[in-house]
């Protein structure tokens, strides 16, 4: 017992030594890859390994490319018993902050760091480079290229048909610097020019090019300045990477020539713009009579240009972005041809499909990213979340389809969600009588935002995945007579607002905005979020409501008559009569725990015998919300396939963690550092909408088996669990079965039962 005590004693020390090495300057972002703002890769990956050689704490990814790279041993920081208070001491000052200033020192500003989304080969060079090869240690030590010159051979596509040929490329950089390639590398014979102030270099995918090392290039050509695309490809990732870094640097050189004065920050932005999105999308004429047709699409900066056929040189149309007023509306329809939204300009209104529920939130995300960059950048870099999305109305060019009432009247259908409702939940079908004479508008998830043109006899009813909220006709009354309304949901820790741990997940926080001012609330707003907690008993319980003024969050007093609040086994049924941001959370003592589930993915790559598990362990809200979102942003990545979520399972208040284990494995073998059994905080758990763990294994058999269980540390009447058995064959990719046990045993042993 005393061991046992002196054992518990010693890791909350290494756990305290660990809290402290993830708040020194850098460690809460992987050395070695930058945050992307991307649509694909909104989920937040920590750095978890640590190198006491390198004196760096990496992501999983880079810490596997390092292996291979720098032949460097790194630990994981998840685990605490696999570190004495000794050996964690030894690395108690890392800081990536201090280790970058080292390794980087000279690295030109222009010079772009690899995010998760650029190919591994790029990411593979870019660490070769920075630690093997000490490039951008010392000025002296600078190759060529980063010196912004260079010449080689790449592989052109033609204009006119689909053939590549071998064209030898030259930075020309005299006086006004322009990209000339030529037959071959004497130089004699020239084939064409371009500007290079007046390009876009940008890497694509090896799958739409159907070549490795894939880039193309965005001009404009012409007295019409009429766009084109080039498409190239280089023979070897290191050309891929030194032609896009050349030529990035040399535009920078150049603008510093002509504006001197010109900032680091504004300069980056004036170097070039990505692809945020491309894909495949259907489309129609201006009058939207005209036949649906298949066109690919790409979104460059702000630019939307739309193609026949994904390697042409010249788009068939292209939708500019830059002005005001853009929006896109979601009418819930889906047909044969996909899902339908429309893209809103002040020009045109553009009817749109996407063949999958998936790549129509993609290209929301994008043309957010789009229309409103700036902002998610300074949100990001003062660690807020961004509040400005796409505006999202409802569609008032279209007739929406009827259902049928008792009373023989009829209103508009809402679009059913794709996940039902739990028994015993609050759904729209409660109030559809209510809704009628209201406008309609429908969220596919909580980050969207919601913009309506408000007139003041009309009312508005707001459906998402996450809330629905009821503004009855006269409800809102604007000193100008008429106004717009803005309808945000955010996904906010109760914690910023009451440093509180009554219930640290709250389920969202809803705010509404008017412009050109504050509405005055006449009749009270219905609202309904969804939450989830496990409720000791739904009887006389005590809400907990936070409401937002002066940018200050004021806990509601039980007094105020502004509010009602009634909770039920999945939501809080609010009234209010305050128009602005609100947050609801449950009074602790009535909170037994919380709904959980979770999920693994596998990320493996062709020809290689290693595979990484990805374990989530998340909320489970009724909507199916974030599972939604964390579903979206994993299978979006190349390489990663999900291998099964599991059923739900309680995580019960009583201060005790969850244990991630790894019960049986066969065939696989567990990569050196990596844990048989991780013991995840309560707190970590309790406070986060999800938390994600990496398990590294190595193919050892054909056939191979993996059991991994998440519980709680100290079950209760028989245990509560979730049970993912992996099963590999090296002539198939991942299968995966689940056996979970409910958490029924758990609600009897307290003595209330939810059936």
């Amino acid at each position: 017992m005393a061991d046992e005590c002196s054992t518990q004693h010693e890791n909350k020390k290494i756990s305290a030594v660990i809290k402290t090495i993830r708040t020194l300057p850098g460690n809460e972002l992987c050395a070695d890859c930058n945050k992307c703002n991307c649509p694909q890769c909104s989920v937040k990956s920590e750095p978890n390994w640590i190198s006491e050689e390198l004196q760096i704490i990496v992501c999983s990814e880079c810490k596997t490319i390092h292996e291979r790279v720098t032949e460097t041993a790194f630990r994981s920081l998840q685990v605490p018993s696999d570190w004495t208070l000794e050996s964690i001491k030894k690395v108690s000052h890392i800081s990536n902050s201090a280790t970058n200033e080292i390794y980087e020192h000279d690295l030109p500003v222009a010079f772009r760091k690899p995010t998760k989304c650029f190919d591994w080969r790029f990411r593979e060079h870019w660490i070769k480079s920075k630690y093997k090869k000490k490039d951008f240690r010392e000025r002296k030590n600078l190759p060529r290229y980063l010196w912004g010159t260079k010449t080689g051979y790449l592989w052109k596509r033609g204009r006119d048909d689909s053939l590549f040929m071998r064209r030898w490329f030259v930075l020309d950089i005299e006086n006004n610097p322009v990209l000339k390639y030529y037959s071959d590398a004497n130089e004699e014979q020239l084939k064409g020019e371009i500007p290079l102030m007046s390009l876009d270099l940008c890497l694509t995918s090896e799958e739409k090019m159907e070549h490795p090392n894939a880039m193309q290039i965005f001009c404009k050509e012409g007295r019409g300045m009429v766009p084109r695309v080039i498409y190239l490809y280089s023979e070897t990732p290191k050309d891929l990477v030194e032609w896009y870094q050349t030529i990035r640097i040399r535009k920078s050189l150049q603008l510093s020539k002509e504006e001197p004065h010109l900032s680091d920050s504004m300069q980056l932005k004036r170097l070039g713009k990505d692809i945020l999105h491309e894909g495949y999308l259907w489309k129609t004429g201006k009058s939207g009579r005209e036949t649906f047709r298949r066109r690919w699409f790409v979104l460059h900066g702000r630019e939307l240009h739309y193609f026949k056929d994904p390697l042409d040189a010249n788009p068939k149309g292209t939708v500019s972005l830059e002005t005001d007023g853009i929006s896109v509306i979601l009418s819930g329809q889906k047909d044969k041809l996909g899902f339908h939204f429309k893209l809103k300009t002040p020009q045109r209104l553009f009817p749109l499909i996407a063949e999958d529920e998936q790549q129509r939130e993609l290209w929301i995300k994008a043309i957010h990213q789009s229309c409103y960059e700036e902002d998610i950048v300074s949100h990001k870099s003062n660690g807020k979340a961004s509040t400005l999305p796409v505006r999202l109305t409802h569609d008032p060019t279209e007739i929406p389809p009827q259902v049928p009432l008792r009373n023989n009247k009829s209103l508009p259908l809402p679009p059913s969600s794709s996940t039902p409702l739990s028994e015993g939940s609050n759904s729209d079908s409660d109030c559809m009588e209510e809704m009628l004479g209201l406008n309609y508008v429908y969220l596919e998830n909580g980050r969207i935002l919601a913009h309506e043109d408000w007139e003041p006899q009309k009312g508005m009813m707001v459906k998402g995945e996450v809330l629905m909220l009821k503004i009855p006709p006269h409800g809102l009354e604007f000193t100008s007579g008429s106004g717009d309304i803005t309808v945000t949901v955010q996904k906010i820790d109760l914690m910023e607002i009451a440093n509180s741990k009554l219930f640290g997940d709250v389920a969202f926080t809803v705010k509404c905005q008017g412009s050109p001012s504050f509405p005055a609330v006449t009749a009270p707003m219905e609202i309904e979020l969804y939450h989830c907690a496990i409720l000791a008993s739904t009887e006389n319980l005590k809400s907990l409501l936070w409401i937002e003024e002066a940018s200050t969050w004021k806990q509601v007093l039980s007094s105020d008559e502004r509010f009602k609040c009634k909770i039920s086994e999945n939501t809080f049924n609010i009234s209010s009569k305050f128009f602005g941001g609100m947050v609801a959370s449950v009074d602790g003592a009535n909170v037994l725990g919380k709904r959980m589930r979770c999920a693994a993915f596998c990320k493996f790559e062709e020809n290689s015998k290693n595979l990484e598990i990805i374990v989530y362990i998340f909320n489970n809200h009724v909507s199916d919300f974030m599972w939604k979102m964390i579903e979206m942003n994993e299978t979006s990545r190349m390489g990663t396939k999900l291998v099964d979520i599991s059923k739900e399972f309680s995580l019960l208040k009583e201060n005790k963690g969850l244990l991630l284990s790894i019960e049986t494995i066969e065939g696989l073998q567990l990569m050196p550092g990596n844990f048989t059994t991780l013991s995840i905080p309560f707190d970590e758990v309790w406070s986060k909408s999800y938390v994600s763990y990496h398990i590294e294994l190595i193919q050892s058999a054909k056939t191979g088996h993996c059991q991994l269980v998440v519980s709680q540390e100290i079950p209760v009447n028989g245990g509560n669990s979730a049970v993912l058995n992996l099963t590999h064959s090296t002539e198939d990719y991942m299968e995966i079965q689940v056996e979970g046990t409910t958490s029924i045993p758990i609600y009897e042993a307290i003595g209330s039962v939810h059936q």
